[in-house]
């Protein structure tokens, strides 16, 4: 019994020896640990802040980029209302324009209706022109023949004249031969006859210059009222045709003063056209030039915004990793508080308990390495990038 005890006693001095040099090393490899673990906790601390600002720095850029996407597309859609506002004044000017040149057109045409019923006019003028030199010719030979008949008629007034004077003549014969007759009946009847012989000559005489008179005088009227109605009939239609063809010259002359205003405003309008289409074509070429920047710089910035996504994702999983180390690593250090003040309350621990906590204490200080290696692998990645 007595070496049993002596035994045990010197088994539990050499437990106690153990004990004292395990608590000692425990000690130190716990006060090692917890001096790297608190400098990496620092250094994660230190890195998780300047993750954090990394992030607000990336979200402050991300907001930037998106309002400045947002502007961009603003500045697009101005540029496209623009174009088509300057497509529309376009087509409005080629409408003007076609209605100018339909109105030109329409002008040109009224002007060569006009010129046709000139040369019509001028035709009908140049006819009636020719109709008065006629009837000028006729009422010029109806007069001579008016003269020529008051000529025969004073001829046959002389011839009458001369007539008379030979009946007279005879007369006188007569009567001087009646005078030497000595009959008085004789004388009676001869001058009987004779009277009467004078008085049908008379008459016949007279009964044909009436005739020829009559037929002059009717002839005369005829081809003067003619001629009255011919010349006032064309001098109306004379001054109808001048009042007209005064009326279209001064039409004319008005669409000749209004074609060169329209083609002007034609030209002008042209001109415009042209230097909308300049300004369209520098507008498109620059909104292309613009369009090809801006796309560029909407590429860029999603780019970007993709890899400052990805850095943020990153950050939030070195976060979360670290943060889940820094989870272990506390459940590590207040396990090891834990088991260390069980140890020091408890001397008479076991050596069977003392070789299972070492070995748990073991595989926990694997873990705690391989978390520390995992981290200081990720730190030295992180810094390289």
């Amino acid at each position: 019994y007595i070496e049993k005890v002596r035994f045990l006693e010197a088994q539990n001095k050499k437990l106690v020896a153990e004990l004292a040099d395990l608590r000692e090393k425990w000690g130190k490899e716990t006060e090692r640990i917890k001096t790297m673990f608190e400098s990496e906790m620092k250094q994660l601390r230190k890195l998780l802040d300047e993750s954090e600002q990394d992030k607000g720095k990336l979200q402050v850029r991300i907001s930037t980029l998106e309002d400045r996407e947002i502007e961009l597309q603003t500045t697009i859609d101005d540029l496209k209302e623009q174009d088509q506002v300057h497509r529309e004044t376009i087509d409005e000017l080629h409408q003007v324009i076609n209605d100018l040149e339909s109105e030109i057109a329409v002008l040109k045409r009224r002007v060569s209706k006009f010129d046709e019923e000139r040369a019509r006019d001028k035709k009908e003028m140049d006819r009636l022109r020719s109709e008065i030199q006629r009837l000028r010719k006729d009422l010029d030979a109806e007069t001579l023949a008016h003269i020529n008949a008051e000529n025969e008629a004073q001829s046959c007034k002389d011839e009458l004249e001369f007539l008379k004077e030979v009946h007279e003549a005879q007369l006188k014969e007569l009567s001087n031969l009646v005078g030497r007759d000595t009959t008085a009946e004789n004388r009676d009847f001869w001058r009987a006859e004779l009277a009467q012989a004078l008085q049908e000559i008379q008459t016949e005489y007279d009964n044909k210059v009436d005739d020829m008179k009559s037929e002059l005088e009717s002839m005369y009227s005829m081809k003067i009222q003619e001629f009255r109605t011919n010349n006032t009939r064309g001098s109306l239609e004379n001054t109808h045709i001048k009042e007209e063809n005064k009326r279209l010259k001064t039409l004319m002359q008005d669409l000749r003063d209004r074609i060169p205003i329209l083609e002007a405003k034609i030209a002008n309008l042209q001109a415009q056209i042209q230097d909308l289409s300049k300004d369209l074509e520098e507008e498109k070429r620059d909104h292309d030039l613009d369009n090809d920047r801006l796309n560029a710089e909407l590429s860029q910035t999603r780019f970007d915004l993709e890899q400052c996504v990805n850095e943020v994702q990153q950050l939030l999983d070195a976060k979360l990793s670290l943060e889940l180390e820094i989870v272990a690593y506390r459940k590590l250090l207040d396990g090891e508080e834990t088991r260390f003040s069980l140890g020091t309350s408890r001397p008479e621990i076991t050596a069977k308990s003392d070789k299972g906590q070492m070995s748990a204490m073991s595989a926990n200080g694997g873990v705690s390495m391989s978390s520390s290696s995992v981290f200081n692998t990720r730190s030295v990645q992180k810094q390289s990038e």
